[in-house]
């Protein structure tokens, strides 16, 4: 079996907090550092798994 890219790994694992109401709609997820932080990850493959390339200074990520 196939191993699973760690972006996919974030995005999914981001996407099953949001689902199970851990980050509630209108909330912040955490920031980049935070999210590089916690899953050992460097900013490139958080970036990835957010799907973005290169967000605004400042502008966080909000759950719509």
């Amino acid at each position: 079996m196939a191993k699973k890219s760690l972006y996919l790994k974030v995005r999914d694992d981001l996407a099953e907090k949001i689902q199970n109401k851990m980050y509630k709609k209108g909330e912040f997820i955490p920031s980049e550092s935070e999210l590089e932080e916690e899953y050992k990850v460097s900013r490139t493959t958080i970036r990835t798994g957010l799907s973005y390339d290169r967000p605004r200074k400042g502008n966080p990520s909000v759950v719509l």
